[in-house]
């Protein structure tokens, strides 16, 4: 269904199975008040009763939209296809397990509108327990609140970590000109999309809680697997590869570097922790076709055995008590 042309944006909300938390998440968005905002709901073919909760949820809120599909496409494929479907200027991706707080999309919007080159505006996610415990907010103070510049936010972004996705408001034009979200970064395709816009337009991080990310156990465990490696790597190289054929600034090349050792790094931190020596082989394999200077046999063969040897060590700590 096409967007009312006088939306200014979407709000994406990918689902499977979670109503309850589906619920808090639309109570969220629909709470701000703000006129012009499209709630696009699209539920990867859920049998918990999502679709008679969405419809009591329309009947009150005509800005919300919803989609099913036929039959579980897979949570990447799902939240890919639904951001493809934006119509309208900006869009936010929201998780059913995360909710937006008070004033958080006013602010985002008219950040946004300020300044029209920019590709998205960044703001503060806070990490939660079930308990409501805060863990973490990020961007934390080590940033400073501004526009930033792609060669000013690349080498401080690459050092400290990428940003939540549900607190970031998306220019939809900056998403169609680099292709929408790439699905062969696999499991890091939100930060293989984090690092395109990045690199090609200013952002500007606001100093304010926009929205809730929350640590629960029916979130998805840790993901170990090839096709997570091959996205990693395919990721370092569409890196590398757009800073030395876009002529980037000295500091931007230089963090395709930091950014490739620090990957490989949780590359060979996840295969000691959660991986098999068939995984550490997969990738010394794969490593070939990549043609990367960080990701040498002996690096990685010595990453992991350091991993390896803490695992062994706090093993017999814990057998000895």
């Amino acid at each position: 269904m096409t967007a009312p042309i006088d939306d200014l944006i979407t709000v994406v909300i990918p689902t499977f199975n979670r109503q309850e938390l589906l619920k808090k998440a639309v109570k969220s968005v629909t709470d701000q008040n703000v006129a012009g905002v499209l709630i696009h709901i699209f539920d990867n073919c859920s049998t918990d009763g999502t679709e008679q909760c969405v419809a009591g949820l329309i009947a009150r809120h005509p800005n919300i939209r919803y989609t099913k599909r036929d039959s579980n496409i897979g949570a990447l494929p799902n939240y890919i296809g639904a951001l493809a479907t934006v119509e309208t200027p900006f869009y936010i991706p929201l998780a059913d397990d995360d909710w937006l707080l008070d004033g958080s999309i006013s602010l985002l919007l008219e950040t946004m509108q300020r300044d029209p080159s920019l590709g998205a505006v960044v703001s503060q996610t806070v990490s939660q327990t079930e308990d409501g415990n805060c863990t973490r907010v990020n961007p934390g103070d080590q940033w400073e609140y501004r526009r930033y510049e792609p060669d000013e936010l690349i080498p401080l972004w690459v050092k400290r970590g990428h940003f939540e996705w549900s607190s970031i408001l998306f220019r939809t034009a900056a998403k169609d000109a680099i292709g929408g979200p790439d699905i062969h970064a696999g499991s890091v395709w939100d930060v293989d999309f984090q690092l395109q816009v990045f690199l090609r337009y200013p952002v500007t991080l606001v100093n304010y809680q926009s929205a809730v990310y929350l640590a629960h156990p029916e979130q998805q465990s840790r993901e170990v697997s090839t096709s997570k490696y091959h996205g990693v790597l395919t990721t370092i190289l569409k890196f590398r590869e757009f800073a030395n054929t876009h002529n980037k600034s000295g500091a931007i090349v230089d963090a395709t570097g930091e950014f490739a050792r620090d990957w490989i790094k949780k590359i060979a931190c996840d295969i000691a922790y959660y991986g098999s020596w068939h995984d550490l082989c997969y990738v010394i394999n794969l490593r070939k076709s990549f043609l990367l200077p960080e990701l040498t046999m002996s690096r990685l063969l010595i990453k992991w055995m350091r991993y390896k040897w803490r695992i062994l060590k706090a093993r017999a700590k814990n057998q000895a008590r």
